[in-house]
């Protein structure tokens, strides 16, 4: 997801923000934030996907990439489910 991307209010962009990958490792203890930083250089200067380079560099294995992806995933429900809430309260409004 774009980080131009425009949030319907600050409660949905704190939720996203919380829930990217790379924080989500780091909150987890299962990155550094060297280890955050260096990736997100690589990310700049390939284009790769930044679970992509956690993985080919060694950071973490391939089953905790998906239980990180999982995560965003939820977080993701989570943002749609704050829409569906905002437009329902304008419908009534």
């Amino acid at each position: 997801m774009s980080e131009n991307k425009k949030f319907a209010n600050e409660k949905e962009e704190e939720i996203f923000r919380h829930f990217r990958l790379g924080e989500h490792l780091l909150q987890r203890n299962m990155i550094t934030l060297n280890q955050l930083r260096d990736a997100m250089k690589l990310q700049q200067d390939t284009g790769k996907l930044i679970g992509e380079i956690f993985v080919e560099n060694g950071v973490i294995t391939k089953e905790e990439l998906e239980q990180g992806l999982g995560h965003q995933n939820n977080a993701n429900n989570i943002v749609d489910d704050l829409k569906c809430e905002m437009v329902s309260k304008k419908i009534k409004e």
